[in-house]
């Protein structure tokens, strides 16, 4: 006896890339979700609390002094070049 029934084929490409799309979608909410905790602080030996990081004063004094020049420089542009009296740099 043969029986002759329709069978619905099933699409196995579609169902996955079904599939990775949605391990796609987990793996990036998984990712967005822990770049937006916060960052643990170093460890850091108690007696050296009262000592001020040098790097973070290095890069203070550096911001200071780039915001301070980059106003000087838009506020009093000078004609004439400090090196020479000439006007060699505003060509």
């Amino acid at each position: 006896m043969v029986f002759c029934a329709e069978v619905e084929s099933k699409n196995h490409m579609k169902e996955n890339l079904r599939r990775i799309r949605e391990i796609q979608k987990t793996a990036q909410q998984q990712t967005n979700e822990e770049t937006k905790q916060p960052v643990k602080a170093l460890w850091k030996l108690s007696k050296f609390d009262s000592v001020p990081s040098r790097v973070k004063e290095q890069l203070q004094v550096l911001c200071r002094l780039l915001t301070v020049g980059l106003f000087e420089m838009a506020v009093t542009a000078p004609d004439s070049c400090d090196c020479c009296s000439r006007a060699c740099h505003t060509e």
